[in-house]
């Protein structure tokens, strides 16, 4: 069985597998880097069945601004889905992230180019191309050129591709990565093809040229009104060449070419807007008609094939408006529209890891280093103006609260992230870490010195204190004293206290001699 129900190109006795892949492994990539150009069919090759309809989308979208912009909005948005390859191992990641950046024509750009052709014909084919262990080149195949795929029992084993050069080069299936814009799970070339937005949105773009061309009949009709011409059917008109001299019949030459005067009215007011002026009998009468016509019908109908054009490529109604659209209104939209792709570049994520970065790690790295892992690609979130500035405002709260580390390096790359800049490289992550740390250092010496002070002030608290009690243990044993003096004194007889008190004074003077003499000591 063959796919496109074709005669097999492929001559079993002068090609085989086994020399197409020996070509493949000496030649790297087998399309030429310029076939995207657009050649016609030429010779005995019989295109697939659906080439018409690919080149009337090719047309359509070249043409048409809605299909255009709804095309290149879709993709776009697709693109900024795709966010950088992660994988556990530094080092494979970085290795891996090199070979992207390295490829001979740009990752990001043929994966651009590789999702028009999937979005507007249903099915996209990138041929992989390595040079020894490295990846070479990511090269999507346009449709346009591809003249038919061929296999046997149901799988599909070698694609025919016009490189534009008068030549036909015969690419091995599995050389390639496909994916289909279509959730059919029928066994059929449908399948195999898928079916585009662009397939969808082209009868809408047929009816949309049959309608402009009545719009321009009935713009002109309505400013200049309809010409109507009258002349007696009687007889004919000899018709003239540039010199006045009558033209000969050719089917009979001795006779002169001879029309109705209708017909030759007729072929005069052809084109008449791009004349100077008409001759014509005096028996001819012309005169305009006033028609108008309703242009905002035809306004209308224009306007709803815009919008079914759209829906043809899953672009929400809202998007493409200017003025006084809601903001909410198109994030939502955004919204939307984003959990529409995000199925196809996953699905594009993971043949691109299976196909191509699993062979990569493979030949460069052992099982330890990858750990039987092959990574990933991070989806982007697409956030509005509104989202980033509350998110911006929440984190910037958290960090002066203290919630979060303003030195935390996620928090710096959110950051960057919502305000556009890049995340920090390696070496910042570093300066950040020391940084860090000699912040934390600064901070524990202040709360060192902090401790030590309140260390010491606490001492000298004791120690007053200290004194304190010891004073107020001497006003304690004074004030007893005090109290058991002036008992005895209550007592004690006057003519004894008088008595005594020059014994008192005695043992004063005594005391104080001997306070006298430990000083001089």
């Amino acid at each position: 069985m063959y796919f496109a129900m074709t005669e097999p190109i492929l001559n079993k006795n002068t090609i085989s597998i086994q020399d197409l892949q020996e070509k493949e492994q000496q030649l790297g990539q087998i399309s030429s880097f310029v076939s995207d150009l657009f050649t016609a069919f030429k010779g005995n090759i019989t295109p697939l069945t659906k080439q018409e309809s690919y080149r009337q989308i090719y047309q359509m979208i070249q043409r048409d601004p809605v299909c255009s912009q709804a095309l290149s909005y879709k993709c776009t948005r697709s693109i900024a889905l795709l966010g950088q390859y992660k994988h556990q191992n530094r080092q494979i990641q970085d290795f891996i992230r090199n070979e992207l950046n390295e490829l001979h024509n740009d990752f990001y750009s043929e994966t651009y180019r590789s999702l028009q052709y999937l979005y507007a014909f249903g099915f996209t084919l990138i041929e992989v191309s390595f040079l020894g262990y490295q990846l070479v080149n990511l090269k999507p195949l346009n449709p346009l050129n591809i003249v038919k795929v061929v296999g046997s029992f149901g799988n599909p084993e070698t694609i025919i591709y016009n490189n534009g050069r008068a030549n036909y080069a015969y690419i091995p299936w599995s050389k390639c990565i496909h994916l289909t814009n279509s959730n059919i799970a029928s066994l059929n070339t449908d399948t195999l093809f898928g079916y585009g937005d662009g397939q969808l949105a082209l009868n809408y773009y047929r009816l949309k040229k049959g309608i402009l061309t009545q719009l321009a009949i009935a713009s002109k009709n309505n400013s200049m009104g309809l010409l109507h011409a009258k002349t007696p059917n009687n007889g004919g008109v000899v018709l003239l060449d540039s010199n006045g001299v009558p033209i000969k019949n050719p089917s009979d030459p001795s006779k002169v070419l001879e029309v109705t005067k209708h017909a030759y009215l007729a072929k005069k007011l052809q084109d008449i807007n791009s004349k100077e002026f008409i001759v014509t009998d005096n028996d001819v009468d012309l005169n305009l008609l006033n028609i108008k016509t309703d242009i905002g019908f035809w306004q209308y109908v224009l306007q709803y094939i815009d919008i079914a054009l759209q829906r043809c490529f899953s672009i929400p109604i809202g998007i493409f408006d200017t003025g006084g659209v809601n903001t909410g209104l198109s994030s939502n939209f955004g919204q939307s529209l984003d959990s529409t792709i995000q199925f196809v570049i996953k699905s594009y994520s993971k043949k691109l890891i299976n196909k191509v970065i699993r062979a990569v790690i493979d030949y460069n790295f052992t099982k330890e280093e990858s750990g039987g892992v092959y990574g990933e690609f991070e989806m982007n979130e697409i956030s509005s103006p509104t989202e980033k500035t509350t998110m911006l405002n929440l984190l910037s709260s958290l960090a002066v609260s203290g919630l979060v580390d303003k030195f935390d390096p996620g928090v710096i790359n959110v950051f960057n992230e919502k305000i556009g800049l890049p995340s920090l490289t390696e070496l910042q992550l570093k300066e950040l870490a020391i940084n860090k740390a000699n912040e934390l250092k600064r901070k524990k010496r202040e709360i060192k010195t902090e401790i030590d002070q309140f260390n010491i002030a606490k001492k000298t608290t004791a120690l007053q204190l200290e004194q304190l009690d010891l004073q107020i243990q001497q006003i304690q044993l004074q004030k007893a004293q005090m109290e058991q003096a002036l008992k005895q004194s209550q007592q004690t007889p006057p003519q004894q206290q008088q008595q005594q008190m020059p014994k008192e004074e005695e043992k004063n003077e005594e005391t104080e001699g001997e306070l006298e003499m430990q000083k001089k000591y």
